[in-house]
């Protein structure tokens, strides 16, 4: 995974899911969808998923792991089910359960394809739909994903669209030999504590001095 700008992937990807949605609910299904708003969670906070009825998840890896995340009551469900299929689904079927999970799929796709296309991540791969059903199903995931989500609304009903990731921790520096003496005057101020002293002379190499 490449290093990027986690508030411009936030942004970023806010934007793209509200096109993604738009082009697909609107465009491809023909259903009238109305964008409401977008949150990026703060980092830091812990990431808790909204309960909700019906939940088409697909999976994310490679330049972003973590997933995208349909959510919205199973009326709403068999709506965007029915405008796929051409069929009017009354309950959550088999067949109802895969134009549901499809219309996921089709979501993320959209938002994986704008991904690759306005940020050098790396390439992004996406594993098959997994559908959820119950009112009092959670969703786990990790406290440590970022996220952004994303509210809609299909003949006066609500959906949102979430994403959510990790953020890659590991990272390099490679230090110029002319600060190997600044390092060692910084080890009186910071003791033994290397993470420190190299944090520092980051700080001092983007800076041009100390």
């Amino acid at each position: 995974m490449l290093q990027h700008d986690d508030v411009l992937l936030k942004k970023t990807l806010l934007a793209i899911t509200e096109e993604t949605v738009r082009e697909i609910v609107d465009t491809m299904l023909f259903i009238g969808v109305s964008a409401g708003h977008g949150i990026a969670k703060p980092t830091g906070i812990a990431h808790i998923a909204a309960r909700a009825e019906a939940s088409a998840i697909i999976g994310l890896n490679g330049g972003l792991n973590g997933g995208v995340r349909l959510a919205c009551s199973n009326r709403v469900a068999l709506i965007l089910a029915s405008a796929l299929s051409g069929e009017s689904y009354k309950t959550m079927s088999d067949d109802a359960k895969d134009g549901f999970a499809e219309v996921g799929n089709m979501i993320a796709g959209g938002i994986q394809t704008r991904l690759g296309e306005r940020m050098p991540l790396g390439e992004i791969n996406m594993t098959p739909p997994t559908v959820i059903l119950g009112a009092d199903y959670e969703v786990d995931y990790r406290s440590s994903f970022e996220s952004i989500r994303y509210f809609f609304r299909v003949e006066d009903e609500p959906f949102y669209i979430e994403v959510y990731y990790l953020v890659d921790s590991k990272f390099s520096v490679t230090l110029d030999s002319s600060l190997f003496p600044k390092m060692e005057r910084l080890r009186g101020r910071f003791g033994d504590s290397h993470s420190e002293v190299i944090t520092r002379l980051v700080d001092l190499a983007d800076q041009g001095g100390e």
